[in-house]
């Protein structure tokens, strides 16, 4: 309940939580500002065990938590996962954060070396805290991190088949944009992709939120968005080109001057346009856009494969014969032939090593490819 009482010099606030009186002149502007601020302070991981050759995974993780405000905090850190293979010592800690301090909590995860397939799903932590005013304690929302698992000693059988991403028109792949940098200058980011339709908008590799860069394939009509000197220089198809049904090569390039557009190995749209590119730190999403909270939307129904990103115009000629399975080239800072997935993952590579990329959304998977 909020009261207000006015009177002819001053108005007078009371909150009234369920129990108890809130002192509203508690929540000041820097109160606020101070808030937002931790709410998006980031899950510092010291330590995780890594998988041996087998899958199996034993060993301690530690993760540090600062608190950036001026007021004293209680936190809850819980470990937990929907892979209930997982065996997590302890599943949570308590424990109270002084202002300006970094609190450290350990854990013992283990698990056998049985299920690492589509059905592994990582650990997450989530820190839940409230801060401690004198007359109050303030819930704020929820921080999560993905705890991360070494699986460099793992060996994955080569596919016996052709793989790609199949989306279902309400899914997506997303690869955080702390994972990878792409400096700023020329580029070309490129994928294979067949849509079963095509909506009013659609995405199809996308980092594009009033910045950054992405493609588009809106009605069967590719479009290449890089936001350059405080605008979006977007290179486009004419017409609605991309036929349902039917793997086509998009590739977006901008070399410095221009951006290109092209379809199947053919310019189908440039424009002249430089500048220093405007970024964020929102996920490169597939198979959709993202939105200023990184979630996906703006869905492609159909397959996606052969994703690469790379420094450089790797495409300077008006023609080209597309490669059918993308490959690490100089240059390259992401690419993934989505032939393997672990949990939400799908193995790739990323600034020259070889990795498990990002998280899967909804229920985008990889799967056989189809003639």
């Amino acid at each position: 309940f909020h009261i207000v009482t006015v009177r002819k010099q001053q108005i007078a606030l009371a909150s009234i939580p369920v129990g108890e009186v809130m002192n509203v002149r508690e929540i000041t502007g820097a109160m606020a500002e101070e808030s937002l601020k931790q709410s998006s302070q980031p899950i510092a991981v010291k330590l995780a065990p890594a998988a041996s050759a087998d899958g199996a995974v034993s060993g301690p993780a530690r993760i540090e938590y600062t608190n950036t405000t001026s007021h004293d905090m209680d936190a809850t850190i819980t470990l937990d996962s929907d892979d209930a293979r997982w065996s997590l010592s302890p599943d949570h800690q308590h424990g109270r954060i002084k202002a300006g301090q970094t609190a450290s909590y350990e854990f013992f995860l283990s698990r056998d070396a049985s299920g690492l397939d589509r059905s592994y799903r990582d650990v997450e932590v989530t820190i839940g805290y409230d801060l401690l005013l004198p007359s109050h304690r303030y819930t704020m929302p929820n921080v999560k991190a993905v705890l991360p698992i070494g699986m460099e000693a793992v060996s994955f059988p080569a596919p016996t088949t052709e793989m790609s991403l199949l989306l279902d028109g309400d899914d997506a792949f997303q690869i955080p944009s702390q994972s990878f940098k792409l400096p700023d200058g020329a580029f070309t980011l490129e994928c294979w992709m067949r849509a079963d339709s095509f909506d009013e908008r659609t995405g199809l590799a996308c980092k594009t939120e009033g910045s950054d860069y992405g493609i588009f394939v809106s009605k069967g009509r590719p479009e290449f968005s890089v936001h350059l000197a405080g605008k979006y220089v977007s290179a486009k198809a004419t017409d609605a080109m991309l036929k349902p049904g039917t793997w086509h090569h998009i590739a977006g390039v901008y070399d410095g001057n221009e951006v290109r557009l092209y379809v199947d190995g053919r310019v189908v749209g440039l424009t002249k346009g430089q500048g220093k590119r405007k970024t964020n730190d929102l996920p490169l999403t597939i198979g959709a856009d993202v939105n200023q909270a990184g979630e996906p939307m703006s869905f492609l129904k159909g397959r996606v494969d052969g994703l690469r990103l790379s420094t450089g115009a790797i495409y300077a000629q008006a023609q080209f014969t597309p490669q059918r399975r993308m490959a690490r080239e100089p240059g390259t800072i992401l690419l993934t032939n989505m032939d393997h997935q672990l949990g939400t993952s799908i193995r790739g590579m990323e600034q020259d090593r070889d990795a498990w990329l990002g998280r899967t959304r909804g229920t985008a998977r990889v799967g056989p490819d189809q003639p």
